[in-house]
């Protein structure tokens, strides 16, 4: 399957973790020092594995990423979650979405250009950096 180029040139990842990997190594250099990003990993290898992190608090179909930092002395956080163009939410993410939209912003995105955009919009990225091609 031919992909295109995303704004930097570089063919757009196949699969969502590398979609992620690839967001993730841009976020390093320009999100603001003061922005905890963090990804809680969703599953184990095998049904033991998976009922094991239920019991400690896994939650299905949490966001991909979660940006938490204070603003004002108040703590916010935002949920983005990360699918390839045409791909659909699970019910699992549907449902986590409709319940932590009261907590804060949760933003679908396929790009890393959507990504960008959507971390700029809440002031997330560093001022006066440049995006790295």
């Amino acid at each position: 399957m031919m992909t295109q180029p995303d704004l930097f040139g570089h063919e757009a990842p196949g699969k969502e973790s590398a979609l992620q990997r690839a967001v993730v190594k841009l976020l390093h250099g320009i999100l603001r020092p003061d922005v905890l990003m963090r990804h809680i990993t969703a599953g184990g290898a095998d049904a033991r594995t998976g009922a094991k992190l239920k019991q400690m608090g896994r939650l299905a179909g949490c966001a991909d990423l979660e940006f938490l930092w204070r603003e004002e002395n108040v703590l916010r956080v935002l949920f983005l979650e990360l699918k390839l163009p045409g791909r659909k939410q699970t019910q699992s993410q549907l449902d986590f979405m409709d319940r932590v939209r009261p907590l804060g912003p949760y933003c679908v995105v396929t790009t890393i250009e959507e990504a960008l955009a959507a971390l700029t919009a809440y002031g997330l990225i560093a001022a006066n950096l440049q995006v790295p091609c």
